[in-house]
């Protein structure tokens, strides 16, 4: 398969963002990249799409095994390390009563489809194990057909419906609807998709890059101008949109574009680790001793000691596999 350095590039960029959201500076740096830096969950959604667009069932059912491997072994990273903390901060504690304080234990099907069990993030996983299970049943040129009629519907569900609820009611109490693979997953996926089958248009626009770059800078001048107005957070916008969708149209044309190989090197090789176990580790960070740096400092900590883990657990498991290869 061709490789696009740029799209691997823009995965770097989406996994040191993701981090810096969970663990974020503070001041008006950590309100810039909280209200403004929202394209992370959209483009991993759209490079999902992107490079499944068209493919057979039994390729999304392999890839739905896949993502539900890694969320039980997610999970489970995190369901250890909470327990862990609880354990030593409290002492002995019922296994039992420890569990019940869980909401999956009272939401279970709410839970396997919506939401996840120990790790909040892990949503993204959980939305893309289900839209490939739909995929897997649902035919491509069907999908291809409702495609323009469910993305425009369900992102402005996503976007309105969300505001509409928050200003009424407590949106703690129906936030897994709107991360989820009904209102997120399905259509970046399938706006992922789209792009897949129109690259060729898209790269012989006349000017394209400058083209997608204005789309990128009116879609931040846009962000600020729904801060002003809303004051309120949102997953996505749709500056949200416009950004995501212009960076994923700037790295199909610019495919030999990286920022650097370091970055190249988290997109291609450690994306997938880095978002299974960020939360955990920053959890643990948080309640470390270096949680006292505080600041700027321990963001900044926290995106080293994370992508330093991530590839140690990547040469390991290559050692591993190779070793056993060779044992054979």
């Amino acid at each position: 398969m061709e490789e696009y350095k740029s799209l691997n590039t823009l995965k770097g960029v989406a996994c040191i963002t993701v981090i810096l959201l969970h663990c974020s500076f503070p001041g008006f740096l950590g309100r810039f990249i909280g209200y403004f830096m929202r394209f992370p969950v959209p483009v991993f959604f759209m490079i999902s799409g992107y490079f499944a667009s068209n493919r057979s069932k039994q390729w999304y059912k392999d890839k739905a095994k896949y993502i539900f491997i890694l969320i039980l072994i997610s999970e489970l990273l995190m369901g250890t390390v909470i327990l862990t903390d609880d354990w030593l901060t409290s002492g002995v504690i019922s296994i039992a009563e420890w569990i019940m304080q869980f909401e999956f234990i009272h939401h279970p099907i709410r839970t396997i489809f919506l939401g996840t069990i120990f790790n909040g993030t892990l949503w993204y996983l959980y939305a893309v194990l289900w839209v490939w299970v739909i995929f897997s049943a649902w035919g491509y040129d069907n999908r291809k057909k409702a495609a323009y009629f469910l993305i425009p519907l369900l992102l402005t569900i996503e976007v309105y419906g969300r505001l509409f609820w928050q200003s009424v009611y407590d949106i703690n109490e129906v936030i897994y609807i709107f991360r989820s693979f009904i209102l997120q997953g399905i259509p970046f996926i399938m706006i992922g998709g789209i792009l897949k089958e129109h690259e060729d248009k898209i790269c012989g626009i006349k000017k394209a890059s400058l083209k997608f770059m204005a789309i990128i800078i009116i879609g931040f001048l846009m962000a600020f101008t729904e801060y002003v107005i809303y004051k309120t957070y949102l997953d996505v916008y749709l500056s949200t949109i416009m950004i995501s969708i212009g960076l994923m149209c700037l790295a199909v044309v610019k495919r030999e574009m990286y920022l650097s190989k370091i970055i190249h090197h988290i997109g291609k090789d450690l994306s997938t680790i880095i978002y299974c176990i960020h939360l955990p580790v920053i959890y643990i960070i948080d309640r470390s001793p270096l949680q006292k740096w505080g600041g700027y400092t321990l963001p900044v900590i926290a995106v080293i000691v994370i992508i330093l883990i991530s590839e140690c657990f990547k040469r390991t498991r290559k050692y591993i596999f190779c070793t056993h290869l060779r044992e054979r």
